[in-house]
Parts: structure tokens; sequence; C-alpha cells
């Protein structure tokens, strides 16, 4: 048998008077004030700890979105060139926005075929991966993509910046757009005008400083007067790759593209890509006026295109000194047929283009090289003299360097041994 106990609560007059006591005491306005200040300040610091963990998780999520679209973007990108390496134009057209500009497209394309002819047989698979990636709005981000090995047996690595649009999910590549530059702004150093935009503000600030430094090489190199011959040049940069040609000045104005969109190899900055761009396009109206009247026999284009590369590195202030050389293709060719010699940089020319700016343009460029560091960089405008007027290597080397061509020759490829060290 179960035994409840039950107890009665029973409230006298004096337990009710200690109660009333009690009560007045928390009315009295000192303890009414801390209570609501502490309840003030719990509120306070549970608003606080909420908005905490909302913003902690809002940049997570924040992170974690960036990485999931770049992870989408890398992988826009390795198809593209996946599908440019197989020749497969069905997944080149569906790695495309179906929206981008159809000029820009047609010159994509070509620019892409043409990079797949210089490769040839010897394609490879690009390694290619993304660096920066700022994201635009509307859909739109420019991404820094890297080639860790290019679609051509080159050594170097090279960096470019490309502009996606997500299309349903997906980061598609979309054709450039100069708006995405900001409005245009003007500058002058001496007798050059630049017009850029704000993207290239920085590029352009440290070029223009050194300009006029490299225009005065230039000229004191071919013994030329830079003035009065030209009173302005303008040098327009725009954030658009459609309608810009070679380097070279049409009349006394230059297009070129931003050094942001232009491929580049990584070791340069902007300022560094966008003093080499102009620094061709100044050798080469320097050269063409050195070269006035005295003609051109076409078999020395190889060696004269590799001198006007020299003489714009070597002058241009921004860049080092030596600077590197693509020659992947050079040890290539060394490694099936030898090293080269001075008649394989005859009338390379008339061969396909692409195969030329190969292993020949490297093979060029240091021959130059070579001749400057061993005979003097002052025997410059002699050699360009000599392009105009000699008939074999022999006469050259004779007339220019006073040695045989066959002497040329071996201090040459003892210098490419050294230079690129080759087996």
């Amino acid at each position: 048998m179960t035994t409840h106990t039950t107890f009665h609560w029973y409230f006298d007059e004096e337990a009710r008077l200690r109660e009333e006591l009690l009560l007045a005491r928390l009315e009295q306005s000192r303890l009414r004030w801390i209570t609501r200040g502490q309840r003030r300040l719990v509120r306070v610091l549970m608003a606080l700890a909420l908005v905490v963990v909302v913003v902690s998780l809002g940049r997570e999520y924040l992170v974690w979105e960036e990485m999931r679209m770049r992870g989408i973007i890398s992988q826009s990108v390795e198809v593209e060139a996946w599908a440019w390496h197989r020749l497969d134009y069905a997944a080149v057209t569906a790695s495309l926005d179906p929206e981008a500009r159809e000029d820009w497209v047609r010159w994509h394309n070509q620019y892409q075929q043409g990079r797949r002819n210089w490769a040839g047989r010897d394609a490879r698979l690009p390694q290619v991966e993304i660096g920066g990636v700022e994201f635009l709005g509307r859909g739109r981000a420019l991404v820094e993509v890297w080639l860790r090995a290019a679609e051509v047996p080159d050594v170097e690595q090279y960096r470019e910046y490309r502009l996606y649009r997500n299309l349903a999910g997906e980061w598609l590549r979309t054709s450039t757009d100069v708006d995405l530059w900001g409005a245009p702004t003007e500058r002058s150093a001496g007798v050059f005008h630049f017009v850029y935009s704000a993207q290239d503000a920085q590029a352009v600030e440290r070029v223009a400083a050194e300009v006029e430094t490299l225009w005065q090489n230039l000229c004191q190199r071919l013994g030329l007067n830079p003035t009065p011959e030209d009173p302005s040049l303008r040098i327009v940069i725009q954030g658009e790759n459609v309608g810009v040609g070679p380097l070279r000045f049409d009349g006394d104005r230059l297009l070129l593209l931003s050094p942001r969109l232009a491929r580049a190899p990584v070791y340069e900055d902007e300022a560094q890509t966008l003093s080499r761009m102009i620094a061709t396009a100044l050798t080469r109206r320097a050269m063409d006026r050195f070269m006035q009247g005295r003609g051109f026999d076409p078999r020395w284009a190889v060696t004269y295109e590799a001198a006007l590369v020299w003489l714009a590195e070597d002058a241009n202030p921004l860049l080092p000194r030596n600077p590197r050389q693509e020659s992947g293709s050079l040890r290539k060719r060394v490694a099936q047929f030898g090293l080269p010699r001075l008649d394989d940089l005859l009338e390379k020319r008339t061969a396909n283009y692409f195969w030329w700016s190969g292993w020949v343009s490297t093979a060029g460029h240091s021959l130059v090289t070579y001749e400057m560091n061993t005979y003097g960089a002052d025997r410059f405008d002699d050699l360009l003299v000599g392009l105009a007027v000699a008939e074999d290597w022999e006469e050259l080397s004779q007339s220019v360097f006073g040695v045989s061509a066959a002497e040329l020759e071996r201090g040459w490829q003892r210098y490419l041994h050294w230079r690129y060290q080759l087996e």
C-alpha cells in the first residue's frame, strides 16, 4: 500500500507582509534601473553575437561561392584548351558565349587556329590554370589565365586576361568590351600623346615617363634626328582585341591592345609589356626611316627582324638586360637536326609564318645578340647597311665584322650552347 504525503502552504499575515516588503524593495528606482540595464546589455550582446554569426556565415558563403565559380571557370579554360588541341570545333563553339560579338568570335578563332598551326605536329595539350579573378557584375568576370606549358614547345610561361560570362551556371568565354575599361583619358609626354583608360593608368604612367628616353635612344643608335619629322605621335590603348593590328604606326597613330589583355611572359609586369609593344613599333618606325633609299633583299628578312627585336629590347629602359627568349622549339630542332647554321636563316620568310616564328626567330635573335656582344653595339647601323647590300653571309661577315662567315658561325654556335644550355 502506497503512502502519499501532501504539503499544505499557509500564508499568515506575517508572511504576506514580508512578501509586500520584498516587492517594495524591487520597485525602488536603483534596483529597477540595474535590472533594466542588465536586460539591455544581454539583448545587445545577443544581437552582436547574432550579427557576428550572420556575417561569418555570409563570408564563408561568399568564399565558398567564389571557389565554386573559380572551379567552373577553371574547367571552362581547360575544356577550351583541350578543344583547340584536338581541333574539336564543336567543343570550341560550345565553349564560347553564344551572345559574343561575331567580329570577336572571328578574331578569336583565327588567333587560336594560328597558334594551333604554329604547333603543327608538335602540338601538346596546354597546361592552364587561373590566377586572379575579378567579378565585374552582370554575370561577367575578368580572369587571369596562366599557361604553365603552352600549346607550342616553349619553355616560357605566359599569362593573359580573358573575359567570361555566366550563362545558366556555366562560365563561357565572351567578347571583350571597351566599356569595361572605363572612359578614355589623355596624357602627353613630349611628342607622344597617350589615349588610355583607368585600367591601364598605372602602366601608362610608367611608360610615359620613359618613352622620350626610348625614342632618343633609338634615334641616337641609328644616327637619326628625332625632330622635327615627328611633331606628334598618338598612342591609343584599347581594351578590345578586334581592330588591333601589327605593332606598326599608321601614319602618326599607333593602336595597341591593353597590356592586361595581351599575352605576355609571366615575369613581365603590365608596364613592361606595354613598353615592349611601344618599343617594337618605334623601332620599326626608326629602322624604316634609316633604310629609306637603301633597298632591302628579302633573303635577309629573318636577320632584319631579329635586329629589330634586339634593338627594341636593348634601347628599352624598362626591360632587363638580356631578356629571356622562348627556346623550346629551338631545343627540339637541335635534338633532331643539330645546331642551326647561318644558311638556315635565309629565305625562311617564304615558309609558313607560324613555323618561321618558332625556332628560327629565336636563332636569329641569338645571332644578333652574339654579334652585338662580341663585336660591339656600335656595329648595329653597319649591320643594317650590310643587309641592304650584301649578297651572302661571307660578304656580310667580312664587311660588317671583319671575320669570315665560318668564324662567325662557330662563335654563334658556341654562344647558343652557352645561352640555352644545348646538348
